[in-house]
């Protein structure tokens, strides 16, 4: 038996998680009860963090340090002028299924996510009307826009530190961009659409 579960609601993760319970006969080996779990979970019920999988080395005399890398520290490095710039209140940093970093300013919000199983950053950008949410990623906003020509012009890999932090000033730079037009009531619901954002209805409304 397959039963498909479709999100409502963009943040339907969060504001209304499901619980799945699966009963069978015989024992389960601890790998694959893992992967069970993980399957149906989302990931693993533990206590999920904000640091990549990734580790950073540097010299000291003769010895490798290693630390880890925080995405939180690293999203604050790569936007902080860019929010100075525009004037965007941030960042509201969460550490959920996928740690996010959010950047607010203009009735939109820019929200930075770290998917650390698949070695990827991206950048979505969502704004609310009176009657509906529009997300959309934030390199088909700049094609819409005009700041770009076309894709390929910035990276969304993030499987170690040069890459994350490549990803994140490419990123952050688009923001930069578009944020002028999405700034303008009158044009930015217009713009949404036209990057094909995606629609949901306000449950608020």
């Amino acid at each position: 038996m397959v039963h498909t579960l479709r999100a409502k609601h963009p943040r339907a993760h969060e504001v209304s998680p499901v619980d799945i319970t699966l009963t069978g006969s015989g024992p389960l080996t601890p790998d694959l009860a893992q992967a069970v779990r993980r399957s149906l979970g989302f990931g693993l019920p533990e206590e999920q963090s904000p640091f990549l999988g990734q580790t950073r080395r540097a010299r000291a005399g003769t010895s490798m340090v290693r630390r880890k890398v925080n995405f939180f520290d690293e999203v604050r490095e790569a936007c902080a002028d860019m929010a100075d710039d525009l004037k965007l209140t941030g960042p509201q940093e969460r550490d959920l299924i996928l740690p996010s970093s959010s950047y607010k300013g203009a009735g939109v919000e820019y929200r930075f996510r770290i998917d650390g199983s698949e070695g990827s950053v991206d950048c979505t950008v969502e704004m609310q009307t009176e009657t509906v949410t529009l997300i959309v990623d934030i390199e088909s906003l700049a094609i819409a826009a005009g700041v770009v020509e076309k894709r390929g012009g910035v990276s969304y890999s993030a499987r170690n530190l040069n890459q994350l932090r490549k990803s994140l000033q490419g990123q952050a730079e688009y923001v930069r961009r578009v944020h002028p037009f999405l700034a303008d009531p009158a044009t930015a619901e217009n713009l949404m659409r036209q990057a094909d954002a995606r629609e949901w209805p306000r449950r608020d409304t």
